[in-house]
């Protein structure tokens, strides 16, 4: 009963390291997948700032336009105060409805990307968790210990067994000389 404790427990233990090594390889994973979201993240914030810039120029830019339309030749401009001269009108206003929604596939694609580095970050906790339950685990266990233990559990198997079949001899060669009695 010894040794089929021994040896449960060393096939445990070489398991808790393969589970070890497998959750450090899976860390490993995370780690680089972090590193390549968050870089997709800050391009991703850096073209949300200059669309925002540019979603906000343009609305200037169309604001203006439309004050211009409405000036004549000597009006007072609301903005500046000063006397309007017909300066050549924009034919059209910029599109700002398609560079908003442009923006909003962005913030959509953000919000994806940063709820997936918030997956990897919990995945991340919870294999450190697991790591550090094997690993304390692993160190309740006396490897050497048990390796020795276990040489003696098998060679007192060995010899229990040779014990046993010399005792099968013994009384093989008693029977046979009570039928020769007999």
């Amino acid at each position: 009963s010894a040794l089929i404790r021994l040896e449960n427990t060393q096939t445990q233990s070489q398991t808790q390291s393969q589970n070890l090594d497998n959750l450090q390889k899976k860390l490993k994973e995370n780690e680089d997948s972090k590193v390549i979201l968050s870089e997709k993240n800050s391009k991703l914030r850096t073209k949300r700032k200059t669309l925002e810039d540019e979603i906000k120029s343009l609305k200037i830019e169309n604001i203006v336009h439309e004050i211009r339309q409405g000036l004549h030749d000597g009006d007072t401009c609301p903005v500046c105060k000063a006397s309007y001269h017909h300066i050549e009108d924009m034919a059209t206003f910029s599109d700002v409805d398609g560079k908003e929604e442009e923006l909003n596939k962005l913030i959509t694609e953000l919000q994806k990307l940063e709820t997936s580095l918030s997956i990897i970050d919990n995945d991340e906790k919870n294999i450190k968790s697991q790591i550090e339950q094997i690993r304390s685990s692993l160190n309740e266990i006396d490897s050497d210990n048990i390796e020795k233990e276990l040489e003696k559990c098998r060679n007192y198997k060995i010899n229990y067994n040779v014990y046993m079949e010399n005792k099968q001899e013994k009384q093989t060669e008693a029977d046979r000389i009570q039928k020769l009695i007999n």
